[in-house]
C-alpha cells in the first residue's frame, strides 16, 4: 500500500504538473482532489496517512508547483481545493507542517499576478474554518490581505475572490466580537458585487450574492453599521430589469 500510495500520488500530481493535455491535468486534478478529501474523511485506508514524511513533502511541493504551472484557471481552481484541503489536514495539529504554504499564500497576493493572486485568495477560501479557530492572532493580516484584495484597483477575479473568501471567513467566526473589525469591509464587499454587475459579469455576481446573503442571513448584526447602503444596494439590483432573474432573485 506504502509504494503503491507513493508512486500513484506523485505520478499524477506531475502529470497534472506537466501533461501537455489539459483534459489528462484536469482528471489529475480531480483524483488529486479526492485523494485529499478521502484522507480527510476516514483515517482509515488512507492514501494520504500511507505516505512517509519525505513523499508528503514531495506531494506538498508538487502541488504548488502545479499551481505556478496551470494555464487554465479551471484545472488550477481544483488544485486549489487540494492544497487548501491537504493544507488542513497537515497543519490541524502542527501549524509548522507546511511554511512554504502560507508563504505562498501571502507572497501570491502581494505579487501582482492576476492568477497568483486569485489562486492565494481560493486557498484562503477553503482554509476560512481553519484561519478562524487556530489563526486570531493573524486576523489582522487577513485584514489587510481583504481588504487590499477587495480594492477596485484589482482585476475582478481577485476581487470576486476576495469576496467570496472573506464570506467563508465571517461565516466561520464564533464570536461576534472578532467580526466587529471587518465592518470596514463591508462598503468594498458592496462596490465589487456593483462593479462586477456593470462589467456585465453576471455569472460571478450571482455566487457573489449568494456568499453575501449567507452572511447577511447568518450574522446580520454584522451589517448593522452599512444596512442603508445595502438596502439600496440590493434594491437597485432587484428593481434592475436587465439583469437576469437569477441575479434580481
Amino acid at each position: 500500500l506504502f509504494f503503491n500510495a507513493s508512486m500513484l500520488t506523485l505520478r499524477c500530481c506531475s502529470l497534472a504538473a506537466a501533461a501537455a493535455c489539459c483534459q489528462v491535468r484536469s482528471l489529475c486534478a480531480v483524483l488529486l482532489r479526492k485523494t485529499v478529501m478521502q484522507g480527510l474523511q476516514s483515517q482509515e485506508n488512507s492514501l494520504i496517512k500511507a505516505l512517509s514524511p519525505p513523499v508528503l513533502d514531495a506531494f506538498k511541493k508538487e502541488l504548488l508547483e502545479c499551481i505556478k504551472q496551470e494555464p487554465q484557471r479551471n484545472i488550477r481552481k481544483k488544485v486549489c481545493d487540494a492544497v487548501g484541503q491537504l493544507g488542513i489536514k497537515v497543519m490541524s495539529d502542527n501549524m509548522q507542517a507546511w511554511p512554504e504554504l502560507f508563504e505562498f499564500m501571502f507572497s501570491a497576493t502581494k505579487s501582482g499576478n492576476v492568477n497568483m493572486h486569485e489562486a492565494a485568495l481560493s486557498i484562503f477560501n477553503a482554509f476560512s474554518e481553519f484561519m478562524a479557530e487556530k489563526m486570531q492572532s493573524h486576523h489582522q493580516t487577513l485584514f489587510e490581505v481583504f481588504k487590499m484584495s477587495l480594492m477596485q484597483d484589482q482585476a475582478m477575479v481577485v476581487r470576486i475572490a476576495a469576496l467570496k473568501a472573506l464570506a467563508s471567513f465571517l461565516l466561520a467566526l464564533q464570536e461576534s466580537s472578532s467580526r466587529t473589525a471587518f465592518q470596514d469591509l463591508v462598503p468594498l464587499m458592496l462596490m465589487t458585487i456593483s462593479d462586477a454587475l456593470a462589467a456585465n459579469d453576471e455569472g460571478e455576481v450571482r455566487s457573489a450574492l449568494e456568499v453575501f446573503v449567507e452572511v447577511a442571513e447568518s450574522q446580520p448584526k454584522f451589517l448593522k453599521r452599512n444596512v442603508v447602503d445595502c438596502v439600496n444596494g440590493m434594491i437597485q439590483i432587484a428593481g434592475n430589469t436587465d439583469l437576469e432573474d437569477a441575479t434580481r432573485h
